[in-house]
């Protein structure tokens, strides 16, 4: 059944957040890790467990009979080089939305630069940051998660390309305690390139 996950998730991405808990951590496994370390451009499959769906690596695509979501991964402290034109890659996954601020540095013509700094708000810009070039757009997690919740605060993003448009940082912020996870809202915000 994952791939209708899929296809749901590919045709209406902020839709499908604002109704399905998205769980991302389960691509920072040590296998998951190492295929996304090794390539640029991965695949992606989303799997229900319960209520929730969760986003893994397929490393094994000979193996796979479904239709996969292909794109980008930007790991905590990293960055990721994004084209600015349409592509047939339109996603770009992080692994949490928790603590950082995002930073997009134009990288030549048609192409942007993510970097995704753990930080505290209004803390220090890297080095690597500072020296990347002119930078675009920050956006901060405090401007799309609400902190004015009862519960342990959870997050968990994605950056869309839609046709024509600018990449896109879609979030979702996610409520109550583990095992009982509903969503407490999700947001879209076109980044500024």
């Amino acid at each position: 059944m994952s791939d209708r996950l899929n296809l749901l998730f590919r045709a209406a991405p902020l839709t499908f957040l604002q109704r399905v808990v998205f769980v991302t951590d389960t691509v920072s496994d040590r296998g998951a890790a190492r295929t996304l370390w090794a390539k640029s451009i991965n695949f992606f499959d989303l799997t229900a467990d319960g209520p929730k769906a969760q986003l893994g690596v397929i490393d094994d695509l000979h193996l796979y009979s479904d239709a996969p979501l292909t794109g980008y991964y930007l790991p905590s402290g990293g960055a990721v080089t994004l084209p600015t034109t349409d592509t047939a890659h339109a996603f770009c996954f992080l692994r949490s939305f928790l603590n950082v601020t995002l930073y997009v540095v134009r990288e030549g013509e048609s192409l942007i630069r993510v970097f995704n700094q753990e930080q505290i708000e209004n803390g220090p810009v890297s080095a690597m940051v500072a020296e990347a070039g002119e930078e675009l757009d920050r956006v901060h997690w405090k401007q799309c998660v609400s902190t004015n919740v009862l519960s342990p605060i959870q997050a968990s993003a994605l950056l869309w390309k839609p046709i024509g448009e600018p990449w896109t940082l879609v979030t979702q912020q996610i409520v109550g305690v583990k095992g009982r996870e509903f969503v407490y809202r999700a947001t879209a915000r076109p980044l500024k390139v």
